[in-house]
């Protein structure tokens, strides 16, 4: 009797522990490719935290995936939509809740859906039919074909030929501005002034000092000038603005230096302007000026040398 008794109290506790739950499936009529459907499991108490997983399926999503994972509840509900169309298996899912006394794990019942078509209004699918009375469009180009293919080759060829004509026109100049800042490894040897009087042989040679290339005239002679003092004084004129170079020339004591200064700011109108401001400008003057200025300062250091070598 004892046993009996023993028996029967083991499965009381034992039933006792065993998780009530119940699955309830809400299935929409009909049911349709990405559209939600969801499985509501209730359970006999509230848990701690409840999650849920979906094994890998190429024919079913998660949706509101943030609902597969609840805190201190006694219901779980998961949504799903379907990617196919056709009799599709919702597989078992894991379940896990958690309370005080630890973990368990519980799977759901599988169970078969019908999914149909987004354009289906009944279960019954249907292929796609043809669109009726449809044309085919009279395309202008398909007409005259002949024609655009012509004007899309002659107008290529024109735009190739006149880039290679103002490259031609134009080659002096752009190879300057190119090479404007790159100083050759025999310029880099050679004396301020020698270097300045050889940029000055090019400048004429390129007859920058003829009317319309004012612009080109001002650029190329901004920077000379800068480059000769950068090298004679030794300071970075080439990257100084014309006001920064205005109280640098004041500490050096440069002679000349408000007519170095004028005559910079002149160039930069010009500059500025790209060649629009060119009211009593006269290149040929700005010329003269800086080759005397020049030739001035290269016979006051050669007869400094030979005073140096007579001592």
């Amino acid at each position: 009797m004892k046993k009996k008794y023993i028996i029967i109290s083991l499965l009381l506790v034992l039933f006792s522990t065993l998780v009530g739950w119940e699955q309830k499936n809400n299935i929409p009529s009909p049911l349709k490719v990405l559209y939600p459907f969801s499985i509501e499991v209730n359970f006999d108490k509230p848990y701690n935290l409840i999650k849920a997983e979906l094994p890998s399926s190429k024919n079913l999503l998660k949706s509101n995936e943030e609902e597969w994972r609840v805190t201190v509840t006694d219901s779980l509900v998961l949504t799903l939509m379907a990617l196919q169309v056709g009799e599709i298996e919702v597989p078992s899912m894991q379940i896990v809740t958690y309370d005080e006394l630890g973990a368990d794990t519980l799977f759901t019942e599988s169970f078969n859906i019908s999914v149909l078509a987004v354009t289906d209004s009944t279960a019954q699918l249907t292929d796609i039919k043809d669109i009726q009375g449809a044309k085919d469009p009279i395309l202008l180009v398909s007409q005259y074909s002949w024609i655009f293919t012509s004007l899309k080759y002659l107008i290529a060829l024109l735009i190739i030929g006149l880039i290679a004509w103002l490259i031609y026109r134009y080659f002096d100049d752009i190879k300057s501005l190119i090479l404007k800042n790159k100083l050759s490894e025999e310029d880099i040897h050679l004396l301020p002034w020698e270097y300045s009087l050889k940029e000055l042989r090019l400048i004429k040679k390129r007859m920058l000092l003829t009317n319309g290339k004012e612009y080109l005239f001002s650029f190329e002679m901004s920077l000379l000038i800068r480059r000769f003092l950068e090298r004679y004084y030794k300071f970075p004129a080439s990257v100084k603005t014309t006001y920064e170079l205005k109280t640098d020339l004041a500490k050096l004591n440069v002679s000349n230096s408000a007519k170095i200064i004028a005559v910079l700011k002149r160039l930069d109108e010009v500059k500025y302007t790209k060649g629009k401001t060119v009211t009593d400008f006269r290149s040929e003057e700005i010329y003269l000026w800086f080759e005397k200025f020049v030739n001035n300062i290269k016979e006051y250091e050669e007869r400094k040398a030979l005073q140096t070598e007579a001592k």
